[in-house]
């Protein structure tokens, strides 16, 4: 039961983005309202299709599956291999990337660090809450592993204390520890 709970959370996070790419970057009150999933936005893409939100995602949980726990080092190759040849993407292409990973992704490159995130607040960006559920279900049942794990997972690209605290935070509040089942926010 909890394996299809835990499938639907990652299929709602894809179907989420495919959603939301729609009206990516789009001002608030001047996008028109969208009920369902039609595609296009600034990356033309066809109905259902993900963004790197979810590309990131799937290259986590593939590493956390196959190392049966957070190994940083893999994280960070798998984020290579969807940067260099479009693993895990939508369409075999990494056509949208933000400049703080990118730079992470870099500095990886060169020093072989799995710890390659900026730790600057201006780079506090979004990136790594954005692909945060499949810490939060690997993790499910263990709350201090998951709050934890939730952090370092951040700082392979976002050090920034901003960034680690807010994936601390939803990490430990996706899955409540008191329950058998997983609850939404």
């Amino acid at each position: 039961m909890l394996a299809s709970k835990f499938r639907g959370a990652l299929l709602g996070l894809a179907i989420g983005d495919a959603l939301g790419t729609t009206l990516e970057f789009s001002a608030r009150d001047s996008a028109p309202k969208v009920t369902d999933l039609v595609g296009g936005g600034p990356f033309n893409l066809e109905p259902g299709q993900w963004t790197d939100d979810t590309s990131m995602a799937l290259c986590l949980a593939h590493s956390l599956l196959r190392k049966e726990g957070l190994v940083l080092q893999d994280q960070m190759d798998l984020y290579l291999q969807w940067w260099k040849n479009g693993a895990f993407s939508v369409n075999r292409k990494c056509f949208d990337i933000g400049n703080t990973v990118v730079s992470a992704l870099q500095r990886y490159e060169k020093t072989g660090d799995p710890l390659s995130g900026s730790s600057d607040k201006n780079a506090a960006g979004n990136g790594s809450l954005m692909r945060l559920a499949p810490v939060a279900l690997f993790f499910f049942g263990r709350p201090d592993a998951c709050v934890n794990a939730s952090g370092a997972s951040s700082e392979t690209t976002h050090r920034a204390p901003e960034a680690i605290d807010a994936c601390k935070y939803f990490g430990g509040g996706i899955v409540d520890p008191r329950s058998e089942t997983p609850r939404a926010l």
